[in-house]
């Protein structure tokens, strides 16, 4: 009995000795706190804020634009002629989507309503609208820049913002139409067709961003790099590394600007103006910005760039350069609920 009660007494003290040093650890245990980040004045540095840029279409609603496309070309051949033209083109564009984006995806409609057109190359200007449609249209120029015009398409977007695809049933008929009984017809000329119609061509026209937009929230202060893509006189060009910013932000709208300082050509074939054989691009340097005002509704009320560009190219033997100038210019004209 005796033994029973000294093994209990022993089991209590043992008891009672561990909760005295669980105690007394926790007791030694740091207080937990909020770390804060102070500079070498001891002042306290509050977190950034973040910013979310982004477009944002809301169903049911119709948006109106202008795309103003203005391109200045000198060409200089290897004798050191010279050959200079100017082109302007504005395009009047109706956007919509039918359904919120889902999984960071984001498909927009793009209906090209009506074109204004206007090229002049020393003594010779052509001038063409399309609610005046009494001249002939056989000007390749022309004819490469108004293709687009009356079609419908959608635009999808990836969720770091750049064109994935670009469809729709009335782009799938003319391609299919001008593959399939375009067999008589000239080469340039099926190659002005499909090309106008081409994804690169089509998001040249509806894509305001160029896929400078950041792919999440971010600070006023921070720099963002990301590939841009962008025609320049036709040609599709690309800068893999331009760096984005906001320059601005209140309570109204934030405003990014992306610089491109190291724009490439992707090689290619391609018909340039007064050379009646296909060009082969050979590459390109350049640069250029952009200016991108986006409400904090998420509608861009305007985007604008600038780039200079020296262009390589190579017909036969004949190796020349092109130095072009364009402006391309987004304006938001309205909207409305249907």
């Amino acid at each position: 009995m005796i033994k029973i009660v000294l093994l209990s007494f022993c089991i209590i003290l043992l008891g009672l000795f561990a909760v005295n040093i669980t105690a007394q650890e926790q007791t030694k245990q740091p207080e937990k706190k909020n770390k804060v980040e102070q500079n070498e004045k001891g002042e306290k540095i509050s977190p950034p804020v973040l910013n979310s840029v982004k477009l944002i279409y809301q169903p049911g609603h119709v948006y109106h634009y202008t795309y103003v496309d203005s391109t200045k070309v000198l060409r200089t051949y290897s004798d050191s002629s010279r050959l200079e033209y100017t082109r302007y083109i504005k395009y009047y564009l109706k956007q919509r989507a039918y359904k919120e984006a889902k999984s960071g995806d984001l498909e927009v409609e793009t209906n090209i309503d009506s074109t204004d057109y206007k090229f002049t190359s020393g003594e010779y200007t052509l001038e063409y609208n399309s609610k005046n449609r009494k001249m002939q249209l056989q000007f390749p120029d022309l004819l490469a820049s108004i293709h687009p015009e009356n079609r419908t398409f959608v635009t999808r977007y990836s969720s770091n913002w750049e064109v994935s695809d670009i469809f729709s049933p009335d782009l799938e008929y003319w391609r299919d139409y001008v593959v399939k009984y375009g067999e008589g017809q000239d080469t340039m000329v099926k190659f002005i067709f499909l090309n106008a119609l081409s994804l690169t061509n089509l998001a040249q026209i509806a894509d305001f961003q160029k896929g400078a937009l950041p792919n999440g929230r971010v600070a006023k202060d921070s720099v963002w790099i990301k590939p841009y893509t962008m025609k320049i006189d036709g040609i599709d060009c690309k800068d893999n590394e331009a760096k984005s910013h906001i320059v601005s932000v209140d309570s109204k709208e934030t405003v990014v600007e992306t610089t491109l300082s190291t724009i490439s050509a992707t090689p290619q074939t391609m018909r340039l103006y007064n050379i009646n054989l296909f060009a082969n691009i050979l590459g390109a340097m350049g640069s250029g910005k952009q200016t991108l005002h986006i409400t904090r509704r998420g509608v861009c009320t305007e985007s604008k760039s600038t780039f200079d560009v020296v262009l390589k190219a190579q017909v036969n033997k004949e190796v020349f350069t092109e130095k072009v100038k364009s402006g391309y210019t987004w304006t938001f004209i309205s909207e409305y609920e249907y």
